[in-house]
């Protein structure tokens, strides 16, 4: 599921910076270089320019990547641990959620983060399932309560 959400934020990625407004395009020389405390710099200062749901997006992907590649990242003067990107990615999931509640990819990349966490994540593939018409997961993944 990892290789999924990894893999799915690669697509996204491309699919922003092929819209370029955004903060993955702006601040992506310190994603190649893997400087994860000045690409959340950049990517917050970009955040708050736009306050564009994709840079929330963005984030939250980038978030995904830092918590497979460090264990801990300095932000703004402290120590973010891996645990809290999780957290930290589902803040910006709901934040995108709230801007654009039809943006059903969200709703999947949530889910594959709320699975990780070890917290259900029906919900979210049943949002996904209904936006799409895609339901293969949710009807798999979910048993019984995608009768309800």
């Amino acid at each position: 599921m990892l290789k999924k959400l990894v893999f799915l934020s690669l697509i996204l990625i491309i699919h922003l910076h092929a819209n370029s407004q955004n903060a993955c395009s702006n601040c992506s020389e310190y994603s190649l270089s893997e400087n994860w405390s000045k690409l959340l710099d950049c990517l917050d200062s970009e955040i708050k320019k736009t306050d564009h749901h994709f840079d929330f997006l963005c984030r939250a992907n980038i978030y995904g990547v830092i918590f497979e590649n460090a264990d801990s990242v300095l932000f703004q003067s402290k120590f973010i641990k891996k645990e809290e990107f999780q957290k930290l990615a589902l803040y910006d999931l709901d934040i995108v959620i709230q801007k654009q509640p039809t943006f059903a990819v969200t709703y999947n990349i949530r889910a594959a983060v709320k699975k990780v966490m070890g917290i259900d994540y029906c919900e979210d593939l049943k949002m996904f399932c209904n936006l799409t018409q895609n339901c293969e997961e949710y009807e798999k993944k979910c048993g019984d309560e995608s009768k309800k």
